[in-house]
């Protein structure tokens, strides 16, 4: 026991340590270093907070190869943190900070406003009616042609929050303020209802990011709030998902009678302290994603054979249309996939994360790790070193950085295929939105204005200097 602990601490403290390297040539928050920083922060949650927890609580870390120093798993996930940091960095050392940037003309703040609660009130009447609906049917939606313009607009709803939350960080106007609260308790009720808490706390988990990379500061009274009000929700969310499935009840009837169930939830005999900490707990066992990396590694090659990019190759087809190629593969079966060739549920219709380290070595075995998260940093320090905010500081810029750090960080369990389909789709859509949006005139009119007063005087000093010549 004693020497399984202290496998399981040096595995901690390494993983800590490769995620907290960066740190040290970190320059700017929202510099060329902003994504590593948010993606090794990420990484380091989905494989490590649990081991803490577990660590805590004088329970193994690891549930294979645990006489070994590391699992295979363990090995894995390590050499693809410092797989990502090396293509991070080369891009970033080559890249050339004189290049021009794109998306350099802000929005006017008129339309800001306009735009963000428009996009936030069309997501989340799709994200309701999907939640209340589609996925209430105990089948798959299938692929149609409808399917992949639906799933682009429910991301119009995260997109209208970071409106929101770059006038209020930027600007600090106090009907932004009230209008972003107020589109964040809807989100956690459509969330709370829908049985997701990806819904329920992603305009907070951005809100968080945002300050970091508009403010330059880390909100760790924000963030401590948060946390605290976070362990409590996720143990509700607990609660309303096991009664949910107790009674088998579809979503419109739980929500028919949410009255009921809330009243239950807080009749419990629960201190406040209970809760927090089942929360956590809970929290710490849905987010983690290390034992699914272990379990692949012990049975991928031995009883399952490898996919061969199966998952991983239809990003190609990202840009043709369904009706074109009607049978172009789909990017999200991974999920299923995963969880029918092992039997991990009695749904087959279940999705399970496994994460892209998991995606990557199912596919093409080591050398899809180490190649592929170089890839994945290498990308990722291209849109930074693009999109600095520290050099321009645009909406759309921000825009286009804060949907990476979602779809493709936080979106990190996500398949391959399918997160960064939905980014290069979100990329043209955001283009296209920002040919259209009038753009901020403030201060190429102060320049103007500036340049015209500085002319006038340099004339009133010429004119000074002539007579003064001619009475000479």
């Amino acid at each position: 026991l004693f020497r399984s602990n202290l496998y399981d601490a040096v595995y901690v403290i390494s993983l800590s340590l490769i995620c907290t390297f960066p740190i040290i040539f970190a320059t700017s928050y929202r510099g060329k270093h902003s994504l590593i920083l948010l993606f090794l922060a990420f990484y380091f949650g989905v494989f490590g907070i649990k081991d803490i927890a577990s660590f805590v609580a004088n329970e193994p870390i690891s549930i294979y190869e645990t006489n070994s120093l590391f699992s295979s798993g363990e090995i894995a996930i390590l050499a693809g943190a410092i797989c990502f940091i090396l293509g991070y960095a080369i891009v970033s050392k080559l890249y050339s900070e004189h290049r021009k940037g794109i998306l350099t003309k802000d929005w006017s703040h008129k339309h800001m406003g306009i735009v963000g609660i428009c996009f936030w009130l069309i997501g989340i009447y799709i994200e309701t009616s999907l939640r209340l609906t589609i996925l209430d049917m105990a089948a798959n939606i299938g692929t149609t042609h409808a399917t992949g313009f639906l799933i682009l607009l429910r991301y119009l709803q995260p997109l209208g929050s970071l409106i929101l939350i770059y006038m209020v960080l930027t600007t600090r106007n106090k009907t932004m303020l009230g209008l972003l609260i107020f589109t964040m308790l809807m989100d956690f009720a459509v969330g709370f209802i829908g049985d997701s808490k990806v819904i329920a706390l992603r305009a907070p988990i951005l809100y968080l990011f945002s300050f970091v990379l508009l403010r330059e500061k880390l909100p760790l009274v924000k963030t401590v709030v948060f946390v605290i009000i976070a362990g409590l929700m996720f143990n509700i969310f607990n609660s309303y998902r096991t009664s949910l499935h107790l009674t088998k009840e579809t979503r419109i009837e739980s929500y028919e009678n949410i009255g009921a169930k809330l009243e239950k939830f807080a009749d419990s005999d629960q201190s406040t302290g209970e809760r927090f900490t089942e929360g956590i707990n809970y929290f710490a066992d849905r987010i983690t994603l290390k034992n699914y990396v272990e379990f692949l590694m012990t049975r991928v090659g031995e009883d399952t054979k490898f996919l061969h990019g199966e998952t991983i190759e239809p990003i190609i087809y990202a840009f043709i249309p369904r009706f074109i190629m009607p049978d172009k593969p789909a990017t999200n079966i991974l999920g299923q996939l995963f969880n029918n060739t092992f039997s991990l549920s009695q749904s087959s219709l279940t999705f399970i994360a496994l994460s892209q380290v998991g995606e990557l070595y199912w596919n093409y075995s080591w050398p899809g790790i180490i190649f592929g998260m170089m890839i994945i940093g290498a990308f990722m320090s291209l849109i930074a070193a693009t999109l600095r905010l520290d050099k321009k500081q645009t909406l759309p810029r921000f825009l286009l950085l804060l949907m990476t750090v979602y779809l493709l960080i936080i979106g990190f369990e996500t398949a391959i295929a399918q997160s960064y389909t939905l980014w290069a789709r979100f990329f043209i859509l955001l283009i296209l939105i920002n040919l259209l949006i009038p753009k901020q005139k403030g201060q190429n009119q102060k320049n103007k204005t500036n340049n015209s007063i500085n002319h006038k005087i340099q004339n009133n000093n010429l004119n000074k200097r002539i007579i003064a010549f001619k009475k000479n």
